[in-house]
């Protein structure tokens, strides 16, 4: 998980401990979905939406982490004015969302081997 501020950060975290807010639904059904006023879905997720509110978002974009179409994750766009992304910001969203997807699946803790042609540099 990361996020930009810890507003976002907590929100992100309830979310993943009571498995229920729109990020997870995003996460299981793999789909995308904006929402244009956080408050209209208090009945659906009262814990998560009070939650945004509170932290000053007032809108939402998830767009799915996948690998071909395996949801593995979902990226969270939150917004601080009602309303909706057009559909040019939504397909940006899921850009970014499939870039960090293949980064996270390249990505290893350990440092890359040297390799012939880094080890003819270093001579």
């Amino acid at each position: 998980m990361a996020a930009t501020d810890d507003a976002a950060a907590f929100v992100e975290l309830l979310q993943m401990q009571t498995g229920r807010g729109p990020c997870m639904d995003c996460v299981r059904t793999g789909v995308a979905r904006g929402i244009p006023d956080i408050t209209a879905e208090r009945e659906r997720w009262p814990r998560p939406a009070t939650v945004m509110t509170d932290a000053g978002y007032r809108s939402l974009q998830t767009v799915p982490m996948r690998l071909h179409e395996r949801p593995l994750g979902a990226m969270t766009l939150l917004g601080r004015s009602t309303g909706s992304l057009s559909e040019d910001d939504v397909h940006l969203g899921q850009a970014l969302a499939d870039s960090a997807t293949l980064g996270l699946m390249h990505w290893s803790a350990e440092p890359p081997a040297a390799t012939t042609s880094s080890r003819a540099c270093r001579a």
